[in-house]
């Protein structure tokens, strides 16, 4: 696993996505809880720590690529990168092609992603156009898997600037599987993980309907 060049966590962002902390709405339950959403201030700041030290010790100066709320949360976030040893390069802006609904004065179209790694030099693919707006369409809500589901080009942009065909990546929290769609369709490998077994069902499902094979499943 230390081959490993790139990560695309689509953390928890602790904001109860339940209780409408986003929105000011409470979201009809119509998925599993997401686990360890409920985690707040200093204790988010201290999973994300916790996480992103054992994460650089398998992928020794690759970058990161960190999925965030933009509300306090985020600063909580970017403090556990900070913490666990990782320089953050760049805020990227995930600009949505619609907004979510809520009840503040503004409502919300984007999500910020934080791009960073441990030194230099570190592992860059992209060219020299990238910018920090990604203006990428969300799924279409009818087939969303997971409440927080993102849409298979935005970790493919991630992927294709930072790593390259045959590379090892990580995503600790698989959710709803987008990410190993991307990895699948760019041709990388991918070492997953996901702690609701029923997103695990979500995964695997989604992965054989696009693959067209049977998964394998061990249990040791």
């Amino acid at each position: 696993m230390s081959v490993q060049k790139c990560s695309w966590p689509a953390i928890p962002y602790g904001v109860k996505y339940e209780q409408g902390k986003y929105t000011g709405i409470k979201v009809k339950k119509q998925f599993n809880k997401i686990s360890n959403d409920e985690k707040q201030g200093d204790d988010l700041r201290q999973f994300i720590f916790q996480i992103f030290s054992k994460i650089k010790e398998f992928a020794r100066n690759s970058p990161i690529y960190v999925c965030s709320p933009p509300l306090a949360e985020s600063l909580m976030i970017l403090s556990g990168l900070i913490d666990a040893g990782f320089h953050i390069q760049s805020q990227i802006i995930w600009a949505k092609n619609q907004f979510i609904l809520g009840r503040g004065d503004y409502h919300w179209r984007h999500e910020i992603i934080w791009y960073g790694y441990e030194s230099n030099p570190h592992y860059w693919c992209g060219d020299r156009t990238q910018d920090t707006i990604w203006e990428i369409k969300k799924d279409a809500h009818s087939s969303y898997k997971h409440p927080t589901q993102k849409p298979i080009e935005l970790s493919k942009k991630a992927i294709q600037n930072s790593s390259r065909k045959g590379d090892i990546l990580l995503d600790p929290f698989c959710g709803s599987g987008s990410t190993l769609m991307a990895y699948e369709q760019t041709n990388r490998i991918c070492y997953g993980m996901e702690l609701d077994p029923a997103y695990v069902d979500v995964i695997i499902k989604r992965w054989e309907q696009f693959t067209g094979k049977k998964a394998k499943k061990s249990l040791k």
